[in-house]
Protein backbone atom coordinates (compact mmCIF):
# COMPACT_ATOMS: atom_id res chain seq x y z
CA UNK A 1 0.00 0.00 0.00
CA UNK A 2 2.85 2.54 1.25
CA UNK A 3 4.51 1.34 -2.37
CA UNK A 4 1.52 2.82 -4.34
CA UNK A 5 1.08 6.03 -2.50
CA UNK A 6 4.92 6.74 -2.85
CA UNK A 7 4.64 5.76 -6.32
CA UNK A 8 0.87 7.79 -6.96
CA UNK A 9 -0.78 5.05 -8.00
CA UNK A 10 -3.13 4.51 -5.59
CA UNK A 11 -5.86 4.64 -8.46
CA UNK A 12 -4.52 1.08 -9.13
CA UNK A 13 -5.43 -0.31 -5.74
CA UNK A 14 -8.92 -1.81 -6.76
CA UNK A 15 -7.93 -3.00 -10.00
CA UNK A 16 -5.02 -5.11 -7.94
CA UNK A 17 -7.72 -5.98 -5.01
CA UNK A 18 -10.39 -7.49 -7.59
CA UNK A 19 -7.27 -9.63 -9.57
CA UNK A 20 -6.58 -10.92 -5.99
CA UNK A 21 -9.68 -11.67 -5.06
CA UNK A 22 -10.02 -13.76 -8.89
CA UNK A 23 -6.61 -15.97 -8.23
CA UNK A 24 -8.46 -16.20 -4.48
CA UNK A 25 -11.47 -17.39 -5.95
CA UNK A 26 -9.35 -19.65 -8.77
CA UNK A 27 -7.21 -21.23 -6.36
CA UNK A 28 -10.80 -22.57 -4.07
CA UNK A 29 -12.60 -23.36 -7.44
CA UNK A 30 -15.13 -20.88 -7.23
CA UNK A 31 -16.78 -19.22 -10.39
CA UNK A 32 -19.36 -16.51 -10.54
CA UNK A 33 -22.67 -17.29 -12.87
CA UNK A 34 -24.70 -14.46 -13.95
CA UNK A 35 -28.46 -16.13 -14.28
CA UNK A 36 -30.84 -14.50 -15.86
CA UNK A 37 -34.70 -15.74 -15.42
CA UNK A 38 -38.05 -14.42 -15.41
CA UNK A 39 -39.21 -14.84 -12.37
CA UNK A 40 -36.38 -14.49 -8.95
CA UNK A 41 -35.13 -18.05 -8.65
CA UNK A 42 -36.02 -19.61 -5.11
CA UNK A 43 -32.67 -20.62 -2.79
CA UNK A 44 -33.17 -24.31 -3.82
CA UNK A 45 -33.07 -23.51 -7.25
CA UNK A 46 -30.06 -21.78 -7.20
CA UNK A 47 -28.78 -24.25 -5.34
CA UNK A 48 -29.27 -26.63 -7.98
CA UNK A 49 -28.35 -24.67 -11.21
CA UNK A 50 -24.96 -23.99 -8.86
CA UNK A 51 -24.44 -27.61 -8.32
CA UNK A 52 -25.28 -28.71 -12.46
CA UNK A 53 -23.21 -25.77 -13.66
CA UNK A 54 -19.81 -26.08 -10.68
CA UNK A 55 -19.53 -29.79 -12.18
CA UNK A 56 -19.97 -29.12 -15.77
CA UNK A 57 -17.28 -26.37 -14.98
CA UNK A 58 -14.73 -28.26 -12.96
CA UNK A 59 -15.86 -26.34 -10.10
CA UNK A 60 -16.29 -26.77 -6.65
CA UNK A 61 -18.65 -23.88 -5.95
CA UNK A 62 -20.79 -21.19 -8.07
CA UNK A 63 -21.87 -17.96 -6.95
CA UNK A 64 -24.82 -17.28 -8.49
CA UNK A 65 -26.12 -13.54 -9.25
CA UNK A 66 -29.69 -13.69 -10.29
CA UNK A 67 -31.03 -10.86 -12.78
CA UNK A 68 -34.95 -10.66 -14.16
CA UNK A 69 -34.93 -10.31 -17.53
CA UNK A 70 -39.01 -10.48 -18.42
CA UNK A 71 -37.97 -10.69 -22.57
CA UNK A 72 -36.69 -14.31 -21.62
CA UNK A 73 -40.26 -15.42 -21.45
CA UNK A 74 -39.76 -18.19 -19.67
CA UNK A 75 -36.62 -20.48 -18.88
CA UNK A 76 -33.05 -19.35 -17.98
CA UNK A 77 -29.53 -18.20 -19.51
CA UNK A 78 -26.65 -18.89 -17.31
CA UNK A 79 -23.45 -17.22 -18.12
CA UNK A 80 -20.32 -18.18 -16.23
CA UNK A 81 -17.13 -15.61 -17.39
CA UNK A 82 -17.50 -16.44 -21.42
CA UNK A 83 -19.63 -18.91 -21.84
CA UNK A 84 -23.08 -18.60 -22.32
CA UNK A 85 -26.01 -21.48 -21.86
CA UNK A 86 -29.04 -19.97 -23.31
CA UNK A 87 -32.06 -22.46 -21.99
CA UNK A 88 -34.47 -19.85 -22.71
CA UNK A 89 -38.01 -20.17 -24.27
CA UNK A 90 -36.89 -17.17 -26.42
CA UNK A 91 -34.44 -18.79 -28.23
CA UNK A 92 -35.86 -22.12 -28.36
CA UNK A 93 -38.89 -20.16 -30.31
CA UNK A 94 -36.29 -18.11 -32.34
CA UNK A 95 -34.10 -21.49 -32.86
CA UNK A 96 -37.91 -23.00 -34.18
CA UNK A 97 -38.57 -20.07 -36.81
CA UNK A 98 -34.96 -20.54 -38.22
CA UNK A 99 -35.84 -24.36 -38.83
CA UNK A 100 -39.36 -23.28 -40.16
CA UNK A 101 -37.65 -20.88 -42.52
CA UNK A 102 -35.12 -23.20 -44.05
Amino acid sequence: MFLLVDRGREDYLVTIINQYLKKVKDARGIADAEVYSVVPLSEAEEAELSKAFAAKMSKNELNIHNHIDPSLLGGVRVVIGNRIYDGSLKSKLRDLERQIKL
